[in-house]
């Protein structure tokens, strides 16, 4: 599955790690993002006329923790929802296909996964995922983002971007373009080529994609990369 992959291609030995602390409930934000997605699903293929009607159809539908709670996201997804229309008409009218499944073959192992809508721009087709955070990523890390690239990748489109619903820039959703420089699909397909090689042969190197991932990660006390800093490794 996709999550696999990318967490190998992020760092083998934390995604073999997390196998073992994986679990729980998902957090309201993640299920505020689902609900959104959701939203925008049923608005793009039609099922709704109006954006609001669709997402706050979906958000109304899950469950937060409370009505004080639910009240909350409520509030978030018409902040969200505030410039947001015209966006998403716009995404509506170049729409290629609706978000869905995508697998790909590799040196004998599919990979599957989710992507989101795809679209038609300026000649070629755009995958776009949809991020509900409220803070978005440098344009450095969703150039070279393996999530995007991958879907892009999946989705035969020949480019990706990440668009921010709620981090409205000039009237508008923020957004941050994969970098797609020549050479870029065969570039990252030999990056899954060899993480998949990798994972076949059960290899767990520690080998962070940056070191930004290393500040966060619940298993940096006890990685080989970091264990000289620690006073009792010595």
């Amino acid at each position: 599955r996709s999550w696999e992959l990318l967490a190998h291609l992020n760092c083998p030995r934390r995604a073999f790690m997390e196998r073992f602390s994986a679990g729980g409930r998902s957090t309201g934000r993640m299920r505020f993002g689902s609900a959104f997605k959701e939203g925008m699903r049923r608005y793009l293929s039609g099922e709704r006329d109006s954006l609001e009607e669709a997402v706050l159809g979906a958000v109304g539908e899950k469950d937060f923790g409370g009505p004080a709670l639910d009240e909350y996201w409520e509030r978030q997804a018409r902040e969200a929802l505030a410039s947001c229309e015209a966006w998403a008409a716009g995404l509506r009218e170049a729409l290629v296909s609706e978000a869905g499944s995508w697998s790909l073959e590799a040196d004998g192992h599919e990979v599957t996964g989710e992507h989101g809508p795809v679209i038609g721009d300026r000649g070629g087709h755009v995958m776009v995922r949809i991020s509900t955070s409220k803070y978005p990523a440098s344009y450095a890390d969703a150039a070279g983002d393996p999530t995007l690239a991958l879907q892009a990748l999946g989705t035969e489109a020949q480019g990706a971007k990440l668009v921010y619903p709620r981090k409205l820039s000039r009237g508008k959703p923020a957004e941050r373009p994969l970098a797609t420089d020549e050479g870029w699909r065969e570039a990252f397909a030999g990056e899954v080529r060899g993480a998949l090689a990798e994972m076949a042969a059960g290899e767990i190197p520690a080998r962070p994609r940056d070191e930004g991932l290393c500040e966060g990660c619940a298993f940096r006390i006890i990685c080989p990369l970091h264990m000289e800093d620690e006073p009792w490794s010595g």
